[in-house]
């Protein structure tokens, strides 16, 4: 009876012992962790071409320009990375995007208030051409970046001319001043003429 007994313990200790049930769960919800922190990290992790905001007042229209910054890193920009005679996000990831409170004059064409996806498309040896598009917003619209660009949404397209400096501006900025508003990045710099009606 006593050998029995001991038996009948012995197994017990062994079944408690190997419990593959409790090691499956355990090790599940490690790999779930883990998934959910590489996720997180992933989601956190900082833009390479930063969103920014550039903001102003012009003759009492207050404009804003929403846009990502990208680096030049060494790289060839205009003709390379940006190709020429082609429409480009005038930015990078989404679509860069201009809102206005009050019609005004932009680069000489009227503009009602509102939100517009803005577009260049830069060119070799020739003034540029600036596009305001009634589409720049992923949910809304669809549109992000130039992808999924319609030219029959433009609302105008008029042509400035770039200046060229031989300083580097190494992260693509706007700004906005009291004629307008201003691209720089590389060495070129682009001024674009607001005024209020």
């Amino acid at each position: 009876m006593k050998h029995l007994f001991t038996v009948f313990a012995a197994s017990l200790f062994l079944v408690a012992c190997n419990a593959p049930e409790k090691t499956e769960e355990v090790t599940t919800d490690a790999t779930e962790e883990t998934a959910t922190e590489t996720t997180k990290t992933k989601e956190e992790a900082p833009r390479k071409s930063p969103n920014q905001q550039a903001t102003g007042t012009i003759d009492g229209v207050n404009i804003t320009i929403d846009y990502c910054s990208p680096y030049v890193k060494s790289r060839t920009i205009w003709g390379d990375l940006v190709p020429f005679n082609k429409i480009w996000r005038a930015g990078a990831n989404e679509t860069t995007a201009i809102t206005i409170d009050k019609t005004a004059l932009i680069n000489g064409d009227t503009i009602q208030p509102g939100t517009y996806g803005f577009f260049m498309i830069p060119e070799e040896d020739k003034p540029w051409t600036i596009v305001l598009n009634e589409e720049w917003n992923k949910k809304t619209h669809g549109i992000w970046g130039t992808y999924n660009y319609k030219e029959d949404k433009d609302v105008t397209r008029s042509e400035v001319t770039p200046e060229w400096t031989n300083d580097v501006v190494e992260s693509l900025d706007y700004s906005v001043n009291e004629n307008g508003f201003t691209l720089v990045w590389e060495k070129a710099k682009v001024n674009i003429p607001v005024t209020a009606l």
